[in-house]
């Protein structure tokens, strides 16, 4: 229950600073008279009766310590209450967010001579006694106070004094205003005039939490700034004054006709007080409108709540609407308590559209303070109609004064007060998507300031479009305030307009910075991978100036990751050039988490740049076995002062992890002194087998039992070294060219069986085998692997790839006779069957390499064959019509002379006779001792039958060695 402190044993400090010696520092007339009237308000008897020599007044003190000692002075002598009003300048430190009263001789650069205010809480925070302690500041940013600037509307724990109640002019980001023209300031003179009028139907004793609802309801609809205030222990349940409404002039209370004489006549007095049905008949007498008026009015305002229902039914039986609607709108001057009872009885008596209007009525014409009111009564009122009533309430209330900015703001801050945020939420946002953004923005605004955050924020979130037009820092406040009331999406949103707006680098930079500076998630702002290079540097460049190394860095490494590695190479130099030498290298350093191939493209641009310092310093930030294996072999020096870096034998351990090639490079930088107990590893011995030169004899000797060249195939087979194959193919892939001719000697000279074992180990192998072995190996190899070994099918491809088309058709004629069809199909690339004939395919070989020349049918016919007949080939003379010529067909060379004889020699034929080239144009064929003469003058004649011949003769003696 709310109490009033005893006036005797309470006291109260009044410090009001009206002049200043600071040019920067406004002088304040008006704030003379507002110590002057808050004195005279306090120690009225009629609202307090504070002892004037109980209320201590200083204008203008020139020095803290007078403040100070006047308030400790009332903090020791009152046992019931303390009461310090400042009114005057104010402003928050920004290093420290702490708030300050401006004395006379202080300013924003002389805060040595103005008044903390934790001093002020200090004293009030130390003592038990007084219980109570009330704080009234009029002053710009007053609001910090209480705010500790933990946001602009919500309250910190700066003043978490035990029985403190404080109320303070605005928020802890916003200036306290005055009228020039006005006697008092703005915050005040609301509070004399909310105090001195009184609540109607109020409480005898006004509780300052109510007492706030008022001033804040009045500054709302002046669209002034909104004071705030804060209680702890007791501190809210202080009702400092009494309510003037019960001493005040009754008539001053027009609004309250219930409590006034309305001059009814004693026939309308009967009238009021009579049955509906008589009222309803005396209504319809001919008498004056002013009559008929004031008994509408006094039945509204005085018959019980039930009557005026029945009065209402009856006069709509009656069809006197008008009359109805009259009783109603008189009816809504009544108490909320009895409008409650009210709106059931019509509910009950099915009167449920003039329940509605009267709720409608209600919410167009009384104030905001009787709207709020009437809410939170039926709000606590709990059933289904109650609420329907409220929610008609609300929305009426809100839609009826959506034209004015003024009224808007104080019915949504009073509605918002009477703990009925989640309805008047969802009804602002039905509405706001018909008002103009700026009249959203302007609600948004005072809602925030007077700590109605959450439905603030939501709103800032429906006007995102112009919220970013506003300056960048405030701006990121609405965006903190956006993810500490949840509205994370809202705040993305936000921040992606901003950061549309923010394109330019220095905007960009300060954009960020100041997004950083308030620990605001900046995720869409900083995305500059759309930027072009000269942006990108633009504005990480512009963030350096403001201390933002590392955060411009890791934008510019992210902004970088996708685009050509030479990006991040021009970017390290131009931050070189730029005189950030440190920012150049710490670039390097971030990539050493990049994919190898991208490190391996920026040390190849440094060197290239003629950087090879940046080169050496990327491959030791970044040196991984990896790394080393995709270097190429010219960029593999500038690795060479990472490597001196490591223990050799770390350096011999990699060597063996490395691949043969990248394992001897790295191999030959070892020492000459190396421990050779280190090189006992297969895969190192093998690695100093393969280096060259002196370099190798130097380490040859340091491996004991390796041998070099040929017997190391003995030591691969005997498995020594792990799989033969594989270490085999190790060995080939490091050895010099003359050695790994010895090496492929050595291994086609081995047993069938082990050339077998050897031959998984993969292409080099294949590769030594299939064009090093004679036909007969090749052909015992392929005996000894079964037709379904995957590696006989890439023994056989090896073949067809490294063989001459005559070896290649004799083994495939070989391999069918012996009955490896699959193997002979493999090679040959086909099936083997009686089509198939090898002396064509070998003579097409031949001429394959030739222009395409085919026969004419007069040139098919002169030979003797049919003229659709097939023809590989006809050698002729360019211009010569009845000239001498030659038809290569798939079994046979036919020769017609000028005069028409004809020469068949068969390709069979043809490999076992003996032929040279006579001349360009005449070949020699010669068998059993007699010389024929081919003669054709057409270019290299001679030489082609030579060739073919000599093809035909390879096939054939292959053929008979195999057999």
């Amino acid at each position: 229950m709310a109490r009033q402190p005893d006036p005797e044993a309470s006291r109260a400090v009044l410090v009001g600073v009206s002049s200043y010696d600071t040019p920067t520092m406004t002088p304040l007339p008006t704030v003379a008279n507002n110590t002057e009237q808050m004195a005279a308000l306090l120690t009225d008897p009629r609202m307090w009766g504070l002892s004037e020599k109980h209320c201590t007044v200083l204008n203008n003190p020139r020095h803290p310590g007078k403040v100070l000692d006047a308030l400790i002075t009332a903090v020791e002598e009152a046992t019931d209450a303390v009461v310090f009003y400042f009114a005057g300048h104010g402003w928050v430190q920004p290093d420290s967010d702490d708030l300050f009263l401006a004395l006379p001789k202080s300013g924003r650069h002389r805060w040595w001579h103005a008044l903390p205010y934790q001093d002020i809480r200090r004293i009030l925070s130390e003592v038990t006694r007084p219980a109570t302690k009330i704080v009234l500041l009029d002053c710009c940013y007053s609001g910090a106070a209480i705010n500790k600037m933990a946001g602009e509307s919500e309250i910190g724990d700066q003043v978490a004094i035990h029985g403190t109640y404080v109320m303070t002019a605005t928020s802890g980001t916003i200036r306290a205003t005055f009228r020039p023209e006005a006697d008092l300031t703005d915050f005040t003179g609301a509070f004399i005039e909310a105090a001195r009028s009184g609540i109607p139907d109020g409480p005898s004793l006004v509780g300052l939490p109510l007492l706030h609802n008022q001033v804040r309801d009045k500054l709302a609809r002046l669209n002034r700034p909104i004071p705030q205030q804060r209680m702890t222990g007791q501190g809210g349940e202080v009702a400092l004054l009494h309510n003037a409404y019960y001493f005040n002039d009754r008539d001053v209370h027009a609004a309250d006709l219930i409590r006034r004489e309305i001059g009814l006549t004693p026939r309308e007095r009967e009238v009021v007080v009579a049955p509906p049905t008589q009222v309803c008949a005396a209504l319809r007498e001919p008498h004056d409108e002013a009559a008929a008026d004031r008994i509408r009015q006094a039945i509204g305002l005085t018959r019980a709540e039930q009557g005026v229902a029945a009065v209402v039914e009856q006069l709509t039986g009656a069809r006197m609407v008008e009359y109805a609607r009259a009783v109603l709108l008189a009816a809504i001057q009544r108490p909320p308590d009895s409008v409650v009872i009210l709106l059931s009885a019509l509910q009950k008596t099915d009167q449920l559209r003039w329940a509605d209007h009267l709720v409608s009525t209600y919410a167009r014409n009384r104030e905001p303070f009787w709207v709020g009111a009437l809410a939170q009564r039926l709000h606590v009122e709990g059933d289904a109609e109650a609420h329907r009533s409220l929610e008609g309430l609300i929305e009426e209330a809100l839609l009826s004064r959506a034209g004015d900015a003024g009224d808007l703001h104080a019915m949504t801050v009073t509605l918002l007060g009477r703990d009925l945020g989640k309805r008047v939420e969802e009804t602002l946002w039905r509405i706001q998507a018909g008002l103009p953004g700026s009249r959203v923005e302007g609600l948004a605004d005072a809602l925030r300031a007077a700590g109605h955050e959450t439905v603030a924020y939501r709103l800032y979130g429906s006007i995102a479009d112009l919220v970013a037009d506003r300056p960048v820092t405030a701006t990121v406040r609405l965006i903190a305030g956006m993810h500490r009331t949840g509205r994370d999406q809202d705040a993305h949103d936000l921040l992606v307009r901003l950061a549309g707006r923010h394109q330019e680098p220095q905007q960009r930079a300060q954009l960020l910075d100041v997004l950083w500076g308030a620990q605001v998630p900046a995720g869409p702002a900083e995305d500059l991978t759309h930027f072009d290079e000269d942006t990108l540097l633009a504005t990480v460049l512009a963030l350096y100036p403001l201390g933002r190394y590392r955060r411009g860095r890791q934008l510019m490494v992210a902004a970088l990751a996708d685009r050509d590695p030479q990006a991040t190479v021009r970017f390290a130099l131009a931050l070189q050039r730029a005189g950030y030498p440190v920012e150049s290298q710490g670039l390097v350093e971030q990539l050493r988490g990049d994919p190898t191939h991208r490190i391996v493209a920026v040390v190849a641009g440094f060197v290239a740049a003629g950087k090879p310092e940046y080169a050496e310093r990327l491959v030791r930030e970044a040196f991984t076995a990896e790394l080393l294996t995709e270097l190429p072999a010219e960029l593999r020096r500038y690795a060479e002062p990472a490597l001196g870096e490591k223990a050799v034998p770390e350096r011999v351990e990699l060597a063996a992890a490395l691949p043969p090639e990248a394992g001897m490079w790295l191999l030959a930088t070892l020492p000459d002194d190396v421990d050779a107990a280190l090189l006992h590893d297969p895969r190192v011995a093998l690695g100093v087998l393969g280096l060259g030169g002196a370099r190798r004899e130097r380490l040859m000797a340091l491996p004991p039992g390796i041998r070099w060249p040929l017997t190391v195939i003995e030591d691969a087979l005997s498995g020594r070294f792990g799989h033969p194959g594989a270490r085999l193919a190790d060995v080939l892939a490091l050895a010099e060219a003359s050695s790994e001719r010895m090496l492929v000697e050595s291994v086609i000279r081995r047993p069938v069986a082990d050339i077998v074992a050897l031959i998984p180990a993969g292409r080099r192998i294949l590769d030594a085998v299939a064009g090093g072995a004679d036909p007969r190996t090749q052909l015992e190899i392929l005996r000894h692997l079964d037709e379904d070994d995957p590696a006989a099918a890439g023994y056989l491809k090896r073949l067809r790839a490294t063989l001459a088309e005559p070896r290649c058709c004799a083994l495939v004629t070989t391999l069918h006779q012996a009955g490896l069809h699959r193997h002979a199909a493999t090679l040959l690339g086909r099936r083997v069957d009686a089509a198939w004939r090898p002396e064509a395919q070998i003579v097409a070989g031949v001429l394959s390499d030739l222009p395409p020349q085919p026969p004419s049918a007069r040139h098919l016919i002169r030979a003797g064959l049919p003229p659709r007949a097939t023809a590989l080939h006809v050698a002729r003379p360019a211009i010569a019509i009845r000239a001498a010529f030659a038809v290569f067909t798939d079994t046979e060379l036919i020769h017609v002379s000028r005069d028409g004889t004809r020469v068949r020699v068969p390709y069979r034929r043809l490999a076992t006779v003996t032929v040279r080239a006579v001349s360009r144009t005449t070949a020699r064929l010669t068998a059993d001792g007699e010389n024929h003469d081919l003669r054709v003058r057409a270019d290299e004649f001679a030489r082609l039958v030579v060739r073919i011949h000599e093809n035909l003769h390879t096939f054939r003696r292959t053929v008979d060695d195999l057999v």
